[in-house]
């Protein structure tokens, strides 16, 4: 174990970080592309130089070319002034020769500009050779020309002698010493131009050289470079494999609860520190677990105590409950006596009230009835008088009727013997015998009314004296009552008014109890409620344990 110990301390000594290794993966790239970047820079340089090389050689062979041609044309230039001077000797007449002659100076012009251009383009040539072998063939060239040059000026004036002297002059010149020099020209043009192409060949060559050089070595760096870069990073990848599959391997540990594992980091790196704070993170959650366990069964325990106590409180509320409600069920009883006997007190006040209030009213009635009976004693008396004075008249009418009916016979009599004539008199003296006939009945039957009237007048009479004397007994009768209800009323108010304060007494006693019997009830309720959440407690905390005890510890 010591020993594993001071191995893992060796490797974390030796051990760098992540950032780091990223850091020199990054340097170590960076370094072989300077490196490709290098070698492809200078060999691009010397491709360059190359290719300047290249076209200045193909500058010169193309310049070399226009002076070969150029000295052709020169050639041809001196042969054509042989030919002129021979023709204007041999011409026939002045003006041909004199067209001739013309002929000859037109082209005189551009043979000295053809000179003078040839000159211009040797002169470059020789400036811009840089070569040994270049300048050499160049000092050859311009030796040849300097040679060769002057034979134009001398062909140039004798063209224009007219003499045989002149012609025979520019014959001999190039049949041996213009021909030579011109050959000599030529020929060092021609080996100039040779050698340039064999130099403009060699430089391209060694440009595909070079191409191809700076190609595989380009290659050969960026393999040199991957190997590089992947021999590092198969070692970096390797040591974060191994400390990320230990971590793994911890954390799959901690996800199945098993808190026994202890992990040994392989570095002092970002994943080494990582395993070191997964192991503290697993040593706090192991003290966590063991906590959360001894806490629950503190727990159980306390709500073993407290659902013992709520189920004695709950008892203690229940007999409270019960004994208020038998209490409160006999003050009810109570109660509702006193409101029956108050109310029985009441109902006595009243009917004794009632009873005086009738007594004196009786009295009242009896006076009245007393006076009006005396009253009635004396309009009877004027009615038996009325009546009497009815009989009179009633008289009166009878002998008046007995009259009508007299005079309605002799107006029957008359009219029978008036005839036709009186028929009509004699319909109405019927009609008035007739009505003077019920007219008499009438007041015969009115006669024999008035005469009952006045007999049941005096039985009238006798009989309100009688009630006279009557209601005088009752008004004495009812003064005595009404004194002994006086003295009712008084006693029956005050145990009224006692009877009302017993029952409202009773009525807040009543309600005491019963807002003592809710209290009872409502604690009884909430004792309840506590003890089921004390079971909930208790089976959240019986969880809580077996999840905590679901660990590997």
């Amino acid at each position: 174990m010591d020993n594993e110990a001071a191995s893992t301390a060796t490797k974390q000594k030796k051990s760098i970080s992540i950032k780091v290794r990223m850091i020199l993966m990054a340097a170590i790239s960076l370094v072989l592309m300077l490196v490709i970047n290098l070698v492809s820079f200078l060999g691009l340089q010397s491709i360059q130089r190359n290719q300047i090389d290249s076209g200045k050689h193909t500058k010169i062979y193309e310049r070399l070319t226009d002076v070969i041609a150029n000295v052709a044309l020169l050639e041809g230039y001196q042969e054509t002034a042989a030919r002129y001077s021979l023709m204007r000797d041999n011409a026939k007449t002045p003006a041909e020769a004199a067209a001739i002659q013309k002929e000859s100076d037109d082209d005189d012009a551009d043979w000295k500009k053809l000179v003078d251009d040839t000159q211009n383009e040797i002169d470059k040539i020789i400036s811009s050779v840089r070569t040994p072998a270049g300048k050499q063939h160049a000092q050859a060239v311009a030796q040849a020309w300097a040679d060769y040059k002057p034979t134009h000026q001398t062909m140039l004036e004798l063209s224009h002698d007219s003499s045989p002297e002149a012609t025979a002059k520019m014959n001999e010149l190039l049949a041996k010493d213009v021909w030579e020099k011109y050959e000599n020209t030529k020929k060092a043009l021609v080996d100039f131009e040779i050698m340039d192409e064999k130099l403009l060949q060699e430089v391209r060559d060694e440009s595909v050289s070079l191409s191809t050089t700076v190609m595989v070595v380009s290659w050969l760096a960026f393999l040199a470079a991957v190997v590089i870069l992947s021999l590092v990073a198969l070692v970096a990848i390797k040591h974060i494999q191994k400390s990320i599959t230990l971590i793994i391997k911890g954390v799959g540990a901690l996800r199945d609860g098993d808190l026994s594992q202890h992990l040994q980091p392989l570095s002092t790196d970002e994943l080494g520190k990582t395993a070191v704070a997964l192991n503290e993170a697993n040593e706090t959650l192991h003290s966590m677990i063991l906590s959360t366990v001894s806490s629950s069964e503190q727990i159980n325990a306390s709500t073993e105590l407290l659902n013992k106590a709520g189920e004695q409180a709950a008892a203690g509320a229940e007999e409270v409950d019960s004994a208020s409600s038998t209490v409160a069920a006999a003050a009810e009883e109570v109660a509702t006596s006193v409101q029956t006997v108050a109310a029985g007190a009441e109902e006595m006040g009243a009917s004794i009230r009632e009873i005086s209030s009738n007594a004196n009213e009786a009295a009242k009635v009896a006076q009245e009835a007393s006076k009006l009976a005396e009253q009635t004693s004396t309009t009877i008396a004027k009615l038996g008088n009325s009546s009497k004075e009815i009989g009179e008249v009633i008289k009166t009418i009878t002998s008046i009727a007995e009259q009508t009916n007299l005079l309605a016979l002799n107006a029957t009599i008359e009219a029978a013997r008036a005839g036709d004539a009186g028929k009509g008199f004699a319909v109405v003296a019927g009609e008035v015998k007739d009505l003077a006939s019920d007219t008499g009945n009438a007041t015969s039957e009115i006669g024999d009314k008035i005469t009952q009237i006045q007999a049941d007048i005096e039985e009238a009479v006798t009989a309100i004296g009688e009630i006279t004397n009557i209601i005088s007994s009752i008004n004495d009768y009812q003064t005595t009552i009404a004194a002994a209800v006086e003295e009712q009323t008084a006693t029956t108010n005050e145990m009224s008014r006692s009877v009302s304060e017993a029952a409202d007494g009773m009525s807040q006693i009543s309600g005491s109890i019963a807002s003592l019997a809710q209290t009872a009830k409502d604690s009884r309720t909430a004792v309840d409620g506590m003890n089921e959440q004390f079971v909930q407690l208790r089976a959240a905390s019986g969880s809580l344990k077996k999840q905590a005890e679901a660990f590997k510890l």
